[in-house]
C-alpha cells in the first residue's frame, strides 16, 4: 500500500474512533408511552416527583449515539423541567443501581441527554462532563434545591431557639442518611410467628442537629403535621424518614410515628396563646371579668426587641410576658382560631386564610352557656364566623390603620360601665406595618408604640377585678421587601403570652 493510501485509512480510523465517543443525534418520535421502559424516578425537589412513564408520551425523544451505541434518549434539562422542579436549583444527583452516585451542577444539562439502552438501561450521555459522570444503569435522580425562600415551606424544618434548620427532600435524598429496618408486622403460622421488616431511608435528629452545628440539647419536641395536629414528645431524639415525597417522624423506639409532617420545634416553650381558651375560663369561673388583647402579628422577637431598646414601654414592664408557641399555620385565620378556642386546626377546623367556620367551642360560646356576657371589637371586616357581639371598625381618619378606631371603641365601652364579662379587642396594626415595613423598621416599632399606649390606657380603665391576657396569633419574619408570615419557622411561630 502506498505511502499516502496508509495515511488515509489511518485518518479515517482516527476520526471514525473519536465519532464513537462523541453524541449524535436523530428525530425519533416513534417510542409511545406503551413501550417505554420503567425504573427510572425523578425524586426531590420537584413538584410531580415519580417514574419517567408519568411524563413520558410527552417528551421529545431522539435516537442517541454514543459510546457506540443507539440510545433512544431526552435532552436532559427538558426532562427535568417535566417534573416541575422547584426554584433555586442548584444541582442533580445520579444513583445507579449499585448506589454509585455523581452530582452534575444544574446549569451545566443543555446538550446533554438521558437515554436508554437495554443492556445499560438509563445513562448519563454528556461530553461535557468528566468521564465518571457518565452513570449506567440510572435508577434515581435527585433534584436539589438551595433555595432559601424554601425555608418554612417543604423538606424537614426543624426551629430552635437559636436558628431555623432546613433540609430539603433533594438534599436528604442525596445526601447521607440511614436505611433502617423497622418492624413493619407480624406473620403467623401454625405458632411460627415471625417479623415482617421495612428497610426505611431516615436521619436521626442529633445527626441534623450536628451537622448543622447546633449545640442544642434536644428533651422534647412539638411536632406540627399535615393533619393539623400538634404532638408533643418528650423525646431526646428521633428518625425523620423520607417517604413519597413526604416526611415523617418515628421516635427512636420506633413506637411513635407521625406522618406528612409541617416540622418540629425543639424544646418548645410550655405555654400557647391557645392558653387563652382555659385561662380565660378559669377566671370566669372565678367570677372576675376576662379582657384579650389581640395583637395581630406580634412576634416574640419583636417583643424582645423592644424590651431591651425601650423597658420604659407598657408591654416591656409586663412581669408575665412568656414564650408561646402558635398554631401551624401561622396566619391570622389560624391563630386566631386557636385563641378563642383552645384547640388546633384539626379539632377546630379552621387552617388557614381561606376558613372562616369554626368547628368547636369558643370562648364567646363558653361564655353564653355560663350565662355571662361577651363582646369583640374587630376591624373593618369579620375574619371568622364567630357567634358573639361584634363591633366592626372602619379606618374613619385614613391613616391607614384601624387601631386608633378599635382602641376608641373600647375605651367607650369600658367607660360606659359596658364591659363584658369576656371581651377580645384585636389590633390589627402591628401585622400591617410589618408587611409594609419588616419586623423592626422604624415605621413598624412606631405603630408598635402606638398600640402599646392604648394597651396601657385600656388595662388601666378595667374593673379591679378584670384579668388582661396578650397575646397574638402569629409573628413575622422579614423579607426582601417588608415582611410576611405563614412558614415553619421561630420567628412565625413564637409569640408572646402574658395574664396581667
Amino acid at each position: 500500500m502506498k505511502r499516502n493510501q496508509r495515511l488515509i485509512v489511518l485518518c479515517f480510523l482516527f476520526v471514525s474512533i473519536l465519532s464513537g465517543c462523541q453524541v449524535s443525534k436523530s428525530s425519533d418520535t416513534s417510542t409511545s408511552a406503551d413501550n417505554v421502559p420503567e425504573g427510572l424516578q425523578v425524586l426531590g425537589d420537584v413538584e410531580n416527583a415519580g417514574d419517567l412513564t408519568l411524563c413520558w408520551d410527552t417528551l421529545t425523544k431522539e435516537t442517541v449515539a454514543f459510546d457506540g451505541n443507539d440510545y433512544t434518549a431526552v435532552a436532559a434539562d427538558t426532562l427535568i423541567e417535566a417534573f416541575s422542579p422547584l426554584i433555586g436549583v442548584h444541582e442533580i444527583a445520579m444513583i445507579a443501581d449499585d448506589g454509585f452516585m455523581v452530582k452534575v451542577p444544574y446549569d451545566t444539562l443543555k446538550d446533554t441527554y438521558i437515554g436508554y439502552q437495554e443492556e445499560k438501561g438509563w445513562c448519563y450521555l454528556s461530553e461535557k462532563h468528566p468521564v465518571n459522570a457518565r452513570v449506567k444503569n440510572i435508577r434515581e435522580i435527585i433534584v436539589i434545591s438551595e433555595d432559601d425562600s424554601a425555608i418554612g415551606k417543604s423538606g424537614l424544618n426543624i426551629v430552635t431557639q437559636e436558628s431555623n434548620i432546613h433540609l430539603s427532600l433533594g438534599e436528604i435524598l442525596a445526601g447521607s442518611y440511614e436505611s433502617i429496618a423497622f418492624l413493619d408486622g407480624k406473620s403467623n403460622l401454625d405458632g411460627l410467628e415471625i417479623n415482617v421488616m421495612k428497610r426505611k431511608k431516615c436521619i436521626r435528629l442529633s445527626d441534623v442537629l450536628a451537622n448543622t452545628g447546633s449545640a442544642c440539647a434536644v428533651s422534647s419536641l412539638l411536632i406540627m403535621d399535615k393533619e393539623g395536629q400538634h404532638d408533643y414528645e418528650q423525646v431526646s431524639d428521633g428518625y425523620f424518614e423520607v417517604e413519597n415525597q413526604k416526611i415523617n417522624y418515628i421516635s427512636m423506639d420506633q413506637h411513635i410515628v407521625i406522618r406528612d409532617v409541617y416540622g418540629a420545634v425543639i424544646n418548645p416553650p410550655a405555654v400557647s396563646n391557645r392558653d387563652n381558651f382555659d385561662d380565660s375560663v378559669h377566671y370566669l369561673e372565678k367570677g372576675q371579668k376576662v379582657v384579650t388583647l389581640f395583637l395581630d402579628g406580634f412576634s416574640y422577637t419583636q417583643y424582645e426587641a423592644i424590651k431591651t431598646a425601650h423597658p420604659e414601654w407598657f408591654l416591656s414592664q409586663l412581669a408575665s410576658v412568656q414564650m408561646a408557641t402558635t398554631v401551624y399555620k401561622p396566619v391570622t385565620n389560624a391563630g386566631f382560631a386557636a385563641i378563642i378556642t383552645g384547640e388546633v386546626p384539626a379539632v377546630n377546623g379552621v387552617y388557614d386564610r381561606s376558613y372562616r367556620t369554626v368547628n368547636c367551642e369558643t370562648i364567646f360560646d363558653r361564655a353564653e352557656s355560663m350565662g355571662l356576657s361577651s363582646a369583640l371589637i374587630e376591624g373593618d371586616i369579620k375574619i371568622l364566623d364567630i357567634q358573639t357581639k361584634t363591633y366592626l371598625n372602619t379606618d374613619d381618619d385614613g391613616d391607614g390603620y384601624t387601631d386608633d378606631e378599635v382602641f376608641e371603641r373600647a375605651k367607650t365601652l369600658l367607660e360606659s360601665g359596658g364591659q363584658p364579662d369576656y371581651l377580645l379587642v384585636h389590633f390589627h396594626g402591628i401585622d400591617d406595618a410589618g408587611h409594609d415595613y419588616g419586623r423592626f423598621h422604624e415605621k413598624t416599632l412606631q405603630r408598635i408604640e402606638r398600640i402599646d399606649g392604648y394597651v396601657r390606657q385600656l388595662s388601666a380603665m378595667m374593673t379591679p377585678d378584670t384579668k388582661v391576657i396578650i397575646t397574638a396569633d402569629h409573628g413575622m419574619h422579614d423579607t426582601q421587601d417588608g415582611g410576611d408570615h405563614g412558614d415553619f419557622r421561630y420567628e412565625d411561630l413564637i409569640v408572646p403570652y402574658a395574664i396581667d
